[in-house]
């Protein structure tokens, strides 16, 4: 997961729960293969758990 720590002090609009954890601003869901960024496996969870309940 990558964010911006700073969404809340720079007064971003709420995002998504993930994972029982609120984010504000843009976030991306990534995968990691060694040291590089890739396809984030799963997808289909992923998006099942950022859907509001």
């Amino acid at each position: 997961m990558i964010c911006n720590e700073e969404g809340v002090l720079l007064g971003m609009p709420y995002n998504c729960r993930f994972f029982g954890v609120d984010f504000v601003g843009p976030i991306l869901v990534v995968g990691c293969n060694k040291d590089e960024f890739c396809d984030a496996p799963g997808t289909d969870f992923l998006m099942d758990n950022l859907r509001e309940e």
